[in-house]
């Protein structure tokens, strides 16, 4: 390995294609979404195009890719499941408000949270809600209160998914979505906001802005 290019490629909207997406790579295969709305599958032998899907808004989440389908979620407020092999819909679930998260694939279930401020839980062959839950205090009139946009990817071990939202770590059961914990840390930055979380041996990480790595038992 010398660090040699193999190749690179333009999308076809060469005014208007910015990657924001990260790359998920499945074999021969290496999923992509664009500011031009398009989701591409590119071949890793070459950067060849295999296949593009188009959406109604542009496409900053990083993909999943499991059991033969693309998941991805777009700025429109849709979450798709395409076709691994060629970039066909199966299903597309509406969430309806701006949708920034990489998606999760655990169990066959599709986890993603929202600019609503709930997170949510997809049947990963169908499409159908499991449920959602939201990143903040529910309200009798589906307000939530002092809610969090969630905009970075959950992380799911066993019967627990976490995700970071803004300044606060949730944990959800991954059966029904109940709300097992959150924590907000207690320092005085003025803009915290805390990074991605993991989830390993029962161990729950995250950093954030008060230069602390927080690590707490699932």
């Amino acid at each position: 390995a010398d660090g040699k290019e193999q190749w690179s490629v333009l999308t076809t909207n060469k005014n208007n294609g910015d990657f924001d997406s990260g790359p998920m790579v499945d074999g021969n295969l290496i999923v992509m979404g664009s500011v031009d709305h398009n989701v591409y599958a590119f071949n890793t032998s070459d950067g060849s195009v295999k296949w593009q899907y188009t959406t109604n808004g542009s496409v900053v989440s990083t993909p999943a890719i499991a059991n033969g389908l693309v998941y991805v979620a777009a700025l429109d407020g849709y979450v798709y499941a395409l076709n691994a092999h060629d970039g066909t819909l199966r299903w597309k679930f509406h969430i309806g408000h701006d949708i920034n998260a990489p998606v999760t694939v655990a169990g066959g279930v599709v986890f993603v949270g929202a600019d609503d401020y709930f997170l949510y839980a997809l049947d990963g062959a169908t499409g159908a809600l499991y449920w959602r839950s939201p990143a903040g205090s529910l309200q009798s009139d589906g307000f939530v209160q002092d809610g969090k946009f969630i905009r970075t990817q959950p992380a799911v071990e066993g019967n627990v998914v976490a995700v970071a939202a803004e300044d606060t770590l949730f944990a959800f059961n991954v059966r029904d979505g109940a709300l097992r914990w959150s924590w907000k840390p207690q320092s005085k930055v003025d803009f915290q906001v805390l990074t991605p979380c993991v989830i390993q041996n029962g161990l729950v990480s995250v950093g954030a802005r008060d230069q602390q790595l927080y690590v707490f038992n699932a």
